[in-house]
């Protein structure tokens, strides 16, 4: 509780489930414009009486850190056909004032199931037109119950449309299409004992409504969120870290529209579908590393009776008394930059390559690659975020200096002595100078790698090649003006880091440990780096690296290497055929020398052939099981593997055939 001495007071009861529904109308103080009890129309208030007996339905908003609806058609059947006679508990709460608008701490899911159940219900065989008059009779008593209490169903449905909380908006719009789908195959399927279950659900089901007034703080609703075990859907580790963010910024002080930014931001990085684990890997590990990982007295270890604390919101957040909303925006723009890279491919003439291969090659693998990421970003790019807002400031005040027609020294001077003085426009500016130098870097290099091409295509003329390189001259020249502004900036975001040399070092790693078999038990290492007890990619590749594969900056161990590659299966050999593209370990790393296969389905990519195919293998001889193994495959051009197919093995293998002909072929092949 708060350190007020507020009394709480609950005063509950069970009403029906259409009740509950109906007894609240939904605010938005998130949506522009905001919804307010003002905006509810003329049968809402008429409403009033018959519903609460006070001015209006009761308003109830969704505080921002309630999770995203989760139910579907399957959920919502159970709801339905449920035998039993509660539907739970809803937790509600406010402050002491009777027109305090109500916070839906707990029921979020019933609620809205119900609101949309009713509403995709109501113009099929509710209303007084239905779009089905057979079957509306069944629905009798529903629909005289209901009366004009659809009007607030329609309201909550729209609001809940249109909500500012973007995750339950749009969960709820999925959500919606799912009950109609859900009513639409009911009442076609059996109308009148479907009706039953309706009629039984809405009318008789109750819900244990828990009303407690008296929070005089935020942060008090959001413990009693965190306490919550009741029949709703089991709270995820993200959606425990969004709440748990979120508790620690209302606690200091934070406005109530900069906390819903924060929220809105944080849903649509890490609970937006992607189509990859990342974003809910990283999620994951942040929560461990902020606030569950446990201490360690490192046991069997050289620092063995030394305490690592396990958790600490300042691994992550190294300014976490004062975290603002531009960390979270430069935090979630970063993750959403290095999870995209990846994916990044051009064409070489008709071969398709990756942007930045060593990056692609890791990725499949996400905790090494979190590793990767978050070693950048605590390492590098937390530094180069605060060497840009260093410019930022010091330009900031010499435009402000110039704009007041004064000199830097007197304007610093009236600074010090407490004038205040609207920096406002001058600031705006400064970040838009320091952004350009950011952009024309990448252009910089975008020049660059065109005259590499021209020089290489040998088509160019002089004059040509002298506007690119004048072209260069002008942009560095401004960039002259700011030094050290991309010295911290990873080159695969754009900056002046060279990270070639130790991507290559990490991807070897990654591969031993990947043929060790322990590729995805290296949470513990991901802490470290965290943690910050691995501060160097030296450090995190040999602790990375299985020791029994040598030491990762000498050769490997032949005799393992062979031992574990013979293991490999179909699904590492893609990945292993790869890893023999590498260039030499003593080769000074160029991302343009690695250029692994890329493999899908279609012209110019990369597919894994059987040798001996598996239409032409005889279970009855032996060898059986070592066709599935490495040993037996080959990467081929997709096109040639559909004819390789039910190919022999030795007439793959003979001169003028299939693999005579690939554009590219494999050292191994």
């Amino acid at each position: 509780m708060s350190a007020t001495n507020e009394t709480i007071t609950r005063d509950g009861g069970c009403p029906v489930y259409l009740a509950y529904i109906t007894n609240y109308c939904i605010v938005d103080d998130v949506s522009d414009p905001k919804i307010t009890r003002a905006d509810y129309n003329q049968t809402l208030q008429s409403l009033a009486p018959r519903i609460t007996g006070t001015a209006g339905p009761q308003d109830i908003k969704i505080p921002s850190w309630q999770r995203k609806l989760v139910w579907d058609k399957i959920m919502i059947d159970s709801l339905v056909n449920s035998e039993s006679s509660m539907f739970g508990t809803v937790i509600l709460s406010k402050g002491d004032r009777q027109t305090d608008t109500w916070t839906l701490i707990d029921g979020l899911q019933r609620f809205s199931s119900g609101t949309a159940l009713i509403h995709a219900l109501y113009h099929e065989v509710l209303s007084s037109t239905p779009n089905r008059p057979t079957e509306a009779p069944y629905f009798e008593t529903l629909k005289d119950t209901l009366g004009k209490k659809i009007a607030v169903i329609e309201w909550n449905h729209k609001r809940l449309s249109n909500l500012g909380k973007r995750g339950v908006k749009a969960s709820y719009i999925s959500l919606y299409e799912e009950v109609k789908d859900y009513v639409t195959e009911q009442l076609d399927k059996d109308a009148e004992k479907f009706a039953t279950a309706i009629i039984r659900s809405f009318l008789i089901r109750q819900v244990a409504v828990d009303p407690y007034a008296g929070f005089g703080e935020e942060i008090d609703l959001i413990r009693t969120f965190f306490s919550i075990n009741s029949t709703g859907e089991k709270l995820s580790k993200i959606d425990l870290l969004r709440a748990r963010i979120l508790g620690h910024l209302e606690q200091k002080g934070l406005d109530g529209n900069v906390l819903d930014e924060i929220e809105n931001n944080f849903t649509d990085t890490f609970q937006k579908e992607r189509g990859n684990r990342y974003f809910t890997d990283l999620g994951i590990q942040m929560y461990n590393i902020m606030y569950y990982e446990k201490n360690s007295s490192q046991i069997g270890t050289t620092q063995s009776g030394q305490t690592v604390l396990g958790h600490d919101p300042f691994f992550i957040f190294p300014n976490w008394d004062d975290v603002a909303k531009e960390d979270f925006d430069e935090m979630f723009e970063y993750h959403i930059r290095v999870a995209e890279l990846p994916k990044i491919m051009k064409m070489v003439g008709s071969s398709p390559q990756y942007q930045w291969p060593y990056l692609a090659e890791i990725f499949p693998f996400k905790l090494p690659y979190i590793m990767l990421t978050m070693y950048y970003y605590k390492n590098h790019y937390l530094n180069f975020l605060r060497k840009r807002d260093d410019y930022i400031e010091s330009k900031k005040l010499t435009f402000q200096a110039e704009f007041m027609k004064i000199t830097l020294t007197d304007l610093k001077t009236r600074l010090t002595a407490g004038t205040e003085i609207d920096m406002t426009a001058s600031e705006i500016k400064a970040k838009e100078v320091i952004q350009e130098i950011i952009n024309n870097h990448q252009e910089v290099l975008e020049l660059e790698q065109k005259l590499m091409d021209l020089a290489q295509s040998k088509s160019s003329t002089p004059d040509e090649i002298q506007d690119i390189k004048d072209e260069i001259t002008d942009l560095e020249d401004k960039e002259s003006e700011f030094p050290e502004l991309l010295i911290q900036l990873p080159d695969f975001l754009g900056g002046k880091l060279n990270t070639q040399n130790e991507l290559k070092k990490f991807y070897r790693a990654v591969m031993r440990k990947l043929l060790d078999g322990n590729i995805g038990k290296t949470d513990k290492i991901l802490h470290m780096v965290l943690r910050g007890t691995i501060n160097s990619m030296d450090e995190l590749c040999k602790t990375l690296s299985p020791e029994a594969s040598g030491d990762i900056d000498a050769d490997v161990n032949r005799g393992w290497l062979k031992s574990m590659i013979l293991k490999a299966k179909k699904t590492e050999s893609k990945i292993i055929f790869n890893a023999c593209l590498l260039p030499d370990r003593n080769v000074q790393a160029i991302r343009e020398q690695f250029k692994p296969f890329i493999y899908k389905t279609a012209t110019n990519y990369y597919h894994i052939d059987h040798l001996i195919p598996d239409s032409k293998s005889d279970s009855r001889l032996r060898g059986k099981i070592e066709l599935q193994n490495i040993v037996n495959f080959a990467p081929l051009e997709s096109d040639k593997n559909r004819a390789a197919s039910n190919t022999p093995c030795s007439l793959k293998l003979t001169t003028s055939t299939i693999y005579d002909q690939i554009s590219q072929l494999h050292p191994y092949c």
